[in-house]
């Protein structure tokens, strides 16, 4: 099992950002949401601690008081088909009093009833322009999430089996004519009898995770595994045993990960670097390379255990400086290193999985 820890130092590196509002649905079944939501269109059931619309028309409700303008927020719900009729469950942002348009539609629905959702629609109200499709793979549950990458785009991410990593994304670009209309209302619409859960908003990471492009034994020697054993937490790893150095004091394990950004300036950076040594008597030092001093800082330095630990560093001043202008190419360092009695030589540390995230 692994444990997580969050790096944080002074150098602007921050712990993770809550949503801003979200809502289990964990109580006492009712035929309305509550007081933290607004009705607009048909009442939605709290039902077995989720929410139900049982009728098959458009429900609408809203979250009472949380305003939040379109390209800062991302705002996401678990979604569930159910059998009998057509469905859906929908995302709203940028709600702006008017029912039928005026809002962003993120939206996944099962358009036969066979209880899977197979079409998601992208759209200006609820049957408005912007995009409908197919989904690239039908599936009778998924975690949705809407969000603007610019004031003229908006992404829905899909995330089919909950793991927190999007499995497809919908992009709709030159909508300047639906942002000029936009309000900042959020919500949550349901159709046919299907169900919703766990709705958030706030900064999350809708982008998948920056898998690296390569990696670099700087010191140490490869045992086993390789470059796309370091894409997932699956337990299959990357091992590479303490090698020589050049001089004394020098680490005899460093690996050198170098990945690519989908984003030139990021509101946030993390790094998740998960790794376990076949000893105690070790410190891990996590470095990222700064494009802007061309040093690399130090950003975590942790003792390293048997089971996987997950560190993950979180960068919210400047993080575009650990981004290369127009290559948009990325470094982060695993240093080990011995500052104890250790109970073998050489010794060995194996990673399960090294990877970026971007917030826009």
């Amino acid at each position: 099992m692994k444990r997580l820890i969050l790096g944080v130092v002074a150098m602007g590196i921050a712990s993770l950002d809550t949503a801003q509002f979200s809502d289990t649905f964990n109580r006492a079944e009712e035929t309305e949401l509550g007081t933290d939501w607004t009705e607009i269109a048909t009442a939605m059931h709290i039902v077995s601690d989720q929410v139900q619309n049982p009728v098959s028309q458009n429900g609408l409700s809203l979250v009472t008081g949380v305003n939040v303008p379109v390209p800062t927020s991302v705002v996401s719900v678990d979604a569930f088909a159910v059998a009998g009729t057509q469905n859906h469950v929908a995302v709203v942002i940028g709600f702006a009093g008017v029912l039928g348009h005026q809002a962003i539609y993120a939206k996944i629905w099962d358009s036969d009833g066979d209880g899977v959702f197979d079409l998601f629609g992208l759209q200006g109200g609820n049957d408005g322009g912007g995009l409908p499709g197919a989904l690239t793979v039908p599936t009778a549950s998924a975690r949705i999430s809407v969000w603007s990458d610019t004031p003229d785009s908006y992404t829905m991410g899909i995330d089919r089996d909950f793991d927190g990593v999007i499995d497809e994304t919908h992009t709709v670009t030159n909508m300047l004519i639906w942002g000029t209309g936009l309000g900042t209302g959020i919500g949550l619409g349901i159709r046919g009898g299907a169900i919703a859960d766990n709705f958030s908003q706030g900064l999350v990471f809708p982008n998948p995770d920056t898998l690296p492009d390569s990696f670099t034994i700087v010191r140490g020697v490869l045992n086993g595994g390789g470059l796309s054993d370091l894409s997932f937490s699956d337990d299959s790893r990357l091992d590479v045993r303490a090698g020589l150095t050049l001089f004394l004091g020098e680490s005899p394990l460093q690996v050198v990960f170098t990945g690519t950004s989908p984003v030139a300036v990021p509101s946030e950076l993390r790094f998740t670097l998960e790794t376990n040594s076949n000893t105690p008597g070790l410190t891990q030092e996590i470095q990222l390379w700064n494009y802007s001093t061309s040093v690399y800082d130090s950003v975590d330095l942790s003792v390293p255990g048997f089971a996987d630990s997950s560190v993950q560093i979180v960068i919210t001043t400047t993080p575009e400086n650990y981004i290369q202008s127009g290559t948009m190419e990325m470094k982060a360092k695993m240093i080990f290193r011995t500052v104890g009695l250790t109970l073998l030589y050489p010794w060995s540390a194996r990673t399960d999985q090294a990877v970026w995230a971007t917030a826009p």
